[in-house]
């Protein structure tokens, strides 16, 4: 599974949730803020892509999967 660290503090851990289909771990500093459930494995293949251009679920304004923004305070 693949990490990503941004220089804003995000890192974003990857994890195996259902089968081939991966969740994403938010964190801020160390810090647990949530974690994203895409819907499908093309969703999955798209955070992959995005987190591989740089794009961190907080500054983007991702959504978790169950319609919550992704913020620095946690999902809301």
């Amino acid at each position: 599974m693949r990490t990503w660290f941004f220089e804003n503090g995000v890192t974003v851990k990857e994890k195996v949730f259902d089968k081939d289909l991966h969740c994403f771990i938010v964190y801020y500093n160390d810090k647990y803020l949530g974690t994203i459930f895409p819907a499908c494995v093309e969703d999955m293949e798209s955070c992959i892509s995005d987190l591989d251009k740089g794009e961190d679920p907080i500054t983007h304004n991702w959504e978790d999967g169950c319609g919550n923004s992704c913020t620095l305070n946690g999902w809301e």
